[in-house]
């Protein structure tokens, strides 16, 4: 199957997952489950969102049960804690989520 999109704490957790490969290997060897990660995924505009009821969460349901409502956020907060993040660090010089930085040293300025 495809990656599902996934809502960021998850997938933060599945970068935490596969960085370790022991562990990671363990579980999928007692679940049966195959973790599969791509990053074309995370593009921060469309990538890692989901919204209740939507294939992810039934996914996700289905694989694991219930989730955890507390580490869940939804494709419209998430774009809107997402906005508030971007004004914060186009202050400081990065821009479109990341993929853009004009950062200057203090000893370059100088």
């Amino acid at each position: 199957m495809a990656e599902l999109a996934q809502p960021v704490p998850t997938d933060v957790m599945s970068h935490a997952l596969t960085a370790q490969f022991t562990v990671l290997s363990r579980v999928q060897e007692r679940t049966g489950i195959r973790f599969v990660h791509a990053t074309d995924m995370e593009d921060g505009f469309a990538g890692g969102t989901w919204c209740p009821g939507d294939f992810t969460h039934r996914a996700y349901r289905a694989a694991w049960g219930p989730v955890n409502e507390r580490y869940w956020i939804d494709a419209d907060e998430t774009e809107r804690r997402r906005q508030v993040l971007d004004e914060v660090y186009a202050g400081i010089g990065v821009t479109e989520r990341g993929r853009k930085a004009a950062i200057f040293s203090a000893s370059a300025a100088a």
